[in-house]
């Protein structure tokens, strides 16, 4: 659809849908488009489906922040979520990611603990959540 405003013209926008039909999970801050969905098959939003980078606008700070999912969400859709996102630490080069059920479950882990899903470099900031996780039920 074509839809004129303010004396501009707005193209490929979708109107009257609910964004999560569309979106991976629009309320944890994932914008990233569902395969087979309209905005997906369109063309639509501000991402691609892929692994990264994922973007998220703000300076980076000291230490990673902004996690996609955010901190202590209770919304999480556990069938949509595949991967952890954050904005990258400052000059940072390197990320080890944990994923947990609690602040505290992460907060005390290590890579030997269920929480750490792995690492990434060279700027990435999208982590797949291995299928064999605990943290997420069936592994989803």
């Amino acid at each position: 659809a074509t839809w004129p405003i303010q004396g501009s013209t707005v193209k490929n926008n979708l109107f009257g849908d609910d964004t999560q039909s569309f979106v991976q999970d629009s309320n944890n801050n994932d914008f990233r488009p569902v395969r087979g969905s309209r905005a997906a098959n369109f063309g639509i939003g501000p991402y691609l489906k892929t692994n990264g980078p994922y973007w998220i606008p703000g300076r980076e700070e000291e230490k990673a922040s902004d996690p996609v999912p955010p901190t202590g969400s209770e919304t999480v859709i556990a069938q949509r979520r595949r991967h952890v996102m954050w904005r990258n630490a400052y000059n940072c080069d390197k990320h080890q990611v944990y994923f947990g059920t609690s602040k505290e479950e992460v907060t005390s882990a290590d890579t030997s603990s269920d929480a750490f899903i792995g690492g990434v470099s060279n700027g990435r900031n999208i982590k797949a959540i291995p299928k064999e996780s605990k943290v997420m039920p069936g592994g989803s």
